[in-house]
């Protein structure tokens, strides 16, 4: 086993700055992939809505009505509603990746219910029920016991299908 070696100092602190350096350039490169198809992601659907919108807005047409008589088809009026929404979506769309890193750190409530076996196969069976009749029938609108429990408190409820 070589612990040292001519070219001074350790294989292993010689190992570790080279891991990191690799590892640095392997993030950054998941994180310019990430990047790059995130904008891509947004680069096509705003080329995508503001084609349905100039279409909506009758702005889009055989290319030839276009060059017959460019003037009557391309007035500044008949634009503003299309760059208003325009405006409207790349106000929303910015805001997109500041909100999924805030979704990142956020760490939602737990709800837990509690139901016996037993009465858990029951609701089962009533829901069974339903879908082969189409509907809850006035006899499946049984109650079953059970618990909810919410940071650390517990509530006794009964709970039934409904809907």
């Amino acid at each position: 086993m070589l612990i040292k070696d001519d070219s001074g100092g350790s294989l292993r602190t010689r190992k570790v700055p080279r891991l990191l350096s690799s590892l640095v350039r392997t993030r950054r490169r998941v994180a310019f992939l990430i990047a790059f198809v995130l904008l891509s992601l947004v680069v096509t659907a705003g080329a995508f809505s503001a084609g349905a919108l100039a279409y909506r807005l009758g702005l889009s047409g055989p290319i030839g009505s276009l060059l017959e008589n460019p003037s009557a088809s391309l007035t500044a009026e008949r634009f503003k509603p299309f760059l208003s929404v325009l405006r409207g979506v790349a106000e929303e769309n910015i805001r997109i990746p500041g909100n999924y890193l805030s979704s990142l750190a956020s760490f939602p409530e737990s709800l837990h219910i509690d139901i016996k076996h037993k009465d858990f196969q029951k609701l089962a069976h009533i829901r069974d029920n339903a879908i082969v009749n189409g509907h809850l029938g006035r006899a499946d609108k049984s109650y079953v016991p059970g618990q909810i429990r919410h940071r650390e408190r517990t509530y006794d409820v009964k709970l039934r299908l409904k809907g």
